[in-house]
């Protein structure tokens, strides 16, 4: 099985599941998306917010470039002037300080720029650079690559200058020490197996950096300049570097890792037109995110001719500034400039919770030299805990008023730290809005430092998950992650209590402490700074808001009847007993895009922005995979474990929504339910509400009670009441099939049935919201479309571990052993990495014998001992959905326990899979190596055995675009799994 970075699923509405891998499809989808998670505000009020810099300070500033000779006759030298464009024509005012007359046509037309800058047409990277230009008209025409090295001339100038003034918060505050530097011909890439090569046309990079790649030009470059395919490794980027000299050191050096010290970029643009500017600014600043795991947000440009935008990108999406003409508003352009090596880096968007091993100090990421390290998976990234899980409001140690590097192994307020040292997934960082998800293993600081190989090791996992919402009169909680709907919050008296505690600890830790699981929890808490929580609408945002027009609330439709008793409604839980229940609200947002100026203010809202806190989690559970498995009797323990752990949640008011193959761990002698990001929780818990009763007859009594003592026949009766007989006549050939030599009546005991109820979570009044379905869509059940008008609960999940079942029995030969045949591929691709199709052919299995039995003869001959619990779990899903008042559809769990115990029995058990224990002892000896050599686990494909079936057996259905991906065999995998090939 492949071992690359798992995808995490996007929570955000309307895009796709998964972004694109090429950079023109990438910037593609960005500007078909952008629009709809972006908003614009006047450029003073964004320098205001975000790039606060004294007027004064401007002024003097501009004295200084004028003095310089870079601001003379209300013009910044050698950048050109534009008016507002006509059709495709901008009209150009390009003359000189020193000179006015126009040149020709074949004249480059911007003030002659330094004699290192390249005037070539065919040096250029950029063969798309639009001109000002028409055929019909002899129009002057401007190169894009000739607006660089006067930016970068001015910036610099600036930059130089900014530091020495005095900074209000005192001469010791830290500042980006940067060089702004033409970049737009030499490749900025990583050792990032999820990056693709994106090349900046100015980038403002750590000074060591900077000064090092202006020694250098760097070759083999897109078509467009900017992009194309994935990144190169390491070594290929050597050999594309100059071999003489001191060159090939320099480019190994920048090669290997300038992506994390990238401060910011700017995309240039030589028109007015800036629709195309924003999507490529975008694909350098998902790298950015990518490589620097410190960062709350990015704040980057782009320059269209004269025309300056600042846009802030941050896990809620994009805000830009209004064009800033940095001719006419010179100060503004200073002020934007300036800012970036003058305020503290963290109101840049540095998180100062977050440090770096850096040849063994512990420093900012911003000033590390990181000369051993080429990208993010490489850094041993150093993170702040909690006191303790239990705190209300957990405190972070505030690192601003630090003063660069120091050697300290403690953090103070006695914060725990935690150090990296392998990378599970850091895909998810890539993207520019949703959850971005990290999942590291990490150990204490102190073992690190101590380098103690037998260290405790964490998993930790930070994300930006939403607001708590309440849903169902206030009866249901989750966090939206795929709903349309904005975050509704309680506004009920009774109902604080719980939305402190919302507030104060991440949802995944309150979700643990509802069902009694905190202790898999060693620390968790929401990141602060100077004791404010790290969100994107008041934290990153600073209260800025689109201003949109509110709709008027409308009563959303009744419900279907629910089948639970609500009049005798529990509660799992004293603290969720304390919400009241109110009338329905009204879906929030606005179908409108927010094109309008912002104000400052929090009474505005958005269709599509969600605001995200910053959530940090550390867990102390043990153990990998259920795809790891090392033979069958531990993956159906670790199954039966899983399940045992989503009942226990389930009897609290929680279902977890994303059972799959990478959310069941295998720790010990069993198994356990992890991810509880998309759960959601009921405060209303009720017993089943019993269907209309029917009198039986004396022989219809004798005729369906035959086989069944009078116990379980009692139960059934009360259960299914006027269904009984279509439930008896469905069922019990399938019981009796499992007992064919059974001498005693069937009793609860042989069915599973648990014999006292217990109340459940009543999610029935909750509507499907219009989103994506929640969950990992390989795994979902093929019973949550819309036509069945069911709310997500207990039995869908189970239909989930049978799918992670199936695709386990047909996708390996055995423990560690994937299927690479294209037979089988396509299958997996059919059932588990396709689009809508895959849910159809679901669909087929329940509805259809043959379906189901050509679905199973694709099963390794390693598992056909498997074959019976897998035909029995899915008689009781589908004898659930037929029959949703029975024990099947509110209490399945024992009934699933009780069918792989009994699998356990009777599974021909072989010797523990070798290749799996070696496969484990390793992944511990290079924990080991990385602690003792203070050096992260690289990320690198980890090699497996792979066989070919014998032979296909039965249908295999249609060829599948898909059955030539190599990444088939994890459907939560690579973002190549979830797209077809072209």
């Amino acid at each position: 099985m492949s071992d690359a970075p798992n995808a995490a699923k996007l929570d955000t509405p309307h895009f796709p599941e998964q972004l694109p891998g090429r950079v023109k499809d990438l910037q593609e989808s960005y500007r078909q998306h952008l629009p709809l998670m972006s908003f614009e505000i006047d450029a003073s009020l964004f320098l205001k917010k975000f790039l606060p810099f004294p007027e004064n300070h401007a002024l003097t500033l501009l004295e200084a470039v004028k003095a310089a000779g870079l601001y003379q006759n209300s013009k910044w030298t050698g950048l050109p002037k534009g008016t507002k464009p006509s059709g495709d024509l901008a009209a150009l005012d390009t003359s000189s300080p020193q000179q006015s007359t126009a040149p020709t046509q074949s004249t480059q037309l911007a003030d002659n720029p330094p004699a290192d800058s390249s005037a070539d047409p065919s040096s250029s990277l950029h063969p798309a650079e639009s001109t000002a230009s028409s055929p019909s008209t002899a129009k002057p025409r401007v190169k894009e690559s000739s607006l660089y090295e006067p930016f970068v001339n001015i910036a610099n100038e600036i930059a130089v200058r900014a530091p020495q003034i005095t900074n209000p918060v005192g001469e010791s505050a830290q500042r980006l020490k940067g060089r702004w530097v033409n970049t737009h011909d030499r490749a900025l890439v990583s050792g990032n197996p999820h990056a693709n090569k994106v090349i900046p046309d100015i980038s403002f990079l750590s000074n060591p950096r900077a000064e090092t790649i202006e020694r250098i030009s760097l070759s083999s470059v897109a078509e467009d300049g900017h992009s194309t395919g994935p990144s190169q490794t390491s070594e290929d980027a050597v050999q594309a570097a100059p071999t003489s000299g001191d060159s090939s050191n320099i480019a190994e050096q920048i090669e290997s890792h300038l992506w994390l010290q990238a401060f910011t970029v700017v995309e240039v643009k030589p028109n007015k037109d800036g629709d195309s500017a924003l999507p490529q600014l975008a694909t350098y600043v998902r790298h950015i995110f990518m490589e620097q795991l410190d960062r709350h947000f990015v704040l980057a440009f782009t320059l269209n001719l004269d025309a300056l935008r600042i846009h802030l990108f941050d896990r809620s999406g994009v805000i830009s500034s209004s064009p800033i003409n940095i001719h006419e508003s010179p100060t503004q352009f200073i002020t934007a400039i300036a800012a970036f090596s003058w305020l503290p880096p963290v109101d840049l968007g540095w998180d100062p919770s977050v440090h770096v091993w850096d040849e063994g100090e512990i420093v900012r990421s911003y000033e590390a030299r990181m000369k051993d390290y080429s990208c993010a998976y490489h850094v041993p990234w150093i993170f702040d805990g909690f006191n303790n899980i239990q705190t209300d409001v957990p405190n972070l140690v505030n690192h601003d008023k630090g003063k660069g590097r120091d050697n300290g192994t403690q953090a103070t307020n006695s914060c725990s730290r935690y150090v990296s040292i392998r990378s599970l997934t850091l895909e998810d960082a890539k993207r520019l809005w949703g959850r971005g998800t990290l999942v590291l293993e990490v150990i204490s600081l102190d073992d690190w430092v101590k380098k103690n190989a037998k260290a405790q090791v964490y998993v930790m996992k930070q994300s930006w998950q939403r607001l708590p919402g309440f849903d169902d009169e206030n009866a249901t909680i989750d966090l939206s992650n795929t709903s349309l709907r904005s975050e509704q919050r309680v506004d009920a008296p009774n109902g604080q209590s719980l939305c402190q505690s919302l507030d104060s600890e991440p949802f995944e830790a309150f979700i643990l402490r509802g069902a009694a699981l905190s202790s898999r929890l060693k620390d968790a808490g929401f990141v602060r700074v100077d004791e404010r929580k790290v969100d994107t609408f008041s934290y990153a945002r600073k209260g800025v808001q689109p201003q949109v027009e509110l709709r008027a609330k409308k009563a959303i439709s009744a419900p279907r009847s629910t089948s639970l008793q609500t009049s005798t409604t529990v509660s799992s839980m004293d603290l969720w007993s304390k919400v009241q229940h109110r009338e329905p609200s009204a879906s929030r947002g606005s179908k409108s895009r927010a094109s309008s100026l912002a104000t400052d203010t929090n009474n505005t809202e958005h269709a599509n922005l969600a605001n995200r806190s910053l959530a940090r989690l550390f867990f102390k559970l043990p153990g990998v995979p259920i795809k790891y498995f090392r033979n069958k009797r531990e993956l159906l323990n670790g199954l039966r474990g899983a399940i045992a752990d989503h009942e226990k949640c389930y009897r609290r008011g929680i279902i977890q929504r994303d059972v799959s193959i990478n959310n069941i761990l295998l720790s010990g002698d069993t198994g356990h339910l992890i991810d509880f990001d998309h759960s959601k929780l009921s405060t209303r818990m009720a017993f089943p509400n019993p269907p209309a009763k029917r009198e039986l007859a004396t022989d219809e009594r004798d005729l369906y009670s035959k086989s069944l003592n009078d116990h379980l026949f009692d139960a059934i009766e009360r259960l299914y009441g006027a269904e009984i007989g279509a439930y008896l006549y469905r069922a019990k050939p399938t019981w009796l099939s499992r007992y064919p030599h059974l001498s005693r009546l069937l009793s609860f005991d042989d069915l599973g049935w648990i014999d006292e109820l217990y109340t459940i979570p009543n999610f029935k009044g909750r509507q499907p919201g219009p989103g994506r379905v929640t969950g990992t869509p390989a795994f979902i059940s093929c019973h949550l479309k819309k036509r069945y008008w069911l709310s997500h609960t207990a039995i869908h999940d189970m239909e989930s571990f049978w799918w992670v079942l199936v695709y386990i029995c047909i996708g390996f030969s055995g423990p560690g052993v994937p299927k690479l045949d294209k037979a089988i591929r396509s299958i997996l691709g059919i059932y588990f990495s396709g689009p809508e199709i895959s849910q159809v052919k679901k669909e087929g299995a329940f509805i259809n014998n043959g379906e189901l039995e050509s679905l199973l003869n694709n099963i390794d001959s390693y598992f056909d001992d498997l074959k019976a619990l897998i035909r029995s779990w899915h008689s009781v899903i589908k004898l659930a959905f037929e029959f949703e008042t029975g024990m099947e559809f509110h209490y399945p769990h024992g009934i699933i326990i009780h069918l792989i115990d009994e699998a356990l029995h009777l599974i021909d058990e072989p010797a523990t899979a070798q290749d799996e224990d070696d496969w484990r002892r390793r992944m511990l000896e290079e924990n080991a190596e990385a602690i003792l050599t203070q050096k992260t686990v690289h990320v690198r494909p980890v090699k497996r055995k792979s066989r070919k079936s014998k032979k296909s057996r039965g249908n295999t259905g249609p060829s599948d675009p898909q059955s030539s991906n190599p990444d088939f065999r994890s459907p939560t995998g690579s973002p190549r799994a979830k797209k077809q090939r072209k």
